[in-house]
């Protein structure tokens, strides 16, 4: 769990991979959506936005909306921290389930940039 979970543009296309994975196995009913650590997810690196995460297969909102139209059910375990585009990947799940722990906050809402 270094960087709070943080998401970074290499991992993307992985999480995009996986839930093709998750789409071509009908065996596969149900997906829960966890992390290890302090915190659940720290966000997208937005230093990263610009140079690395537009291309196909790389957008943060092209990840985002796989995880929406996965064929299983997602459901997201919250514990800890979720922050910024972690948001969004929480909320494209089918279900939330928290720890009273968690906490959810949106700093580029504040910007106006969501």
């Amino acid at each position: 769990p270094q960087a709070a979970n943080k998401l970074t543009p290499d991992d993307l296309p992985v999480l995009i991979q996986h839930m093709d994975t998750v789409n071509r196995t009908p065996e596969v009913l149900v997906l829960v959506l966890r992390a290890e650590g302090k915190y659940f997810c720290s966000g997208f690196d937005i230093s990263e936005v610009a140079t690395q995460s537009q291309t196909e297969g790389r957008s943060f909102g092209e990840m985002v909306d796989v995880f929406e139209n996965c064929r299983a059910v997602t459901i997201a375990a919250v514990h800890g921290g979720v922050y910024g585009g972690a948001t969004d990947l929480v909320l494209a799940c089918d279900f939330r389930v928290g720890a009273r722990s968690a906490e959810m906050f949106m700093p580029a809402a504040r910007l106006g940039l969501h």
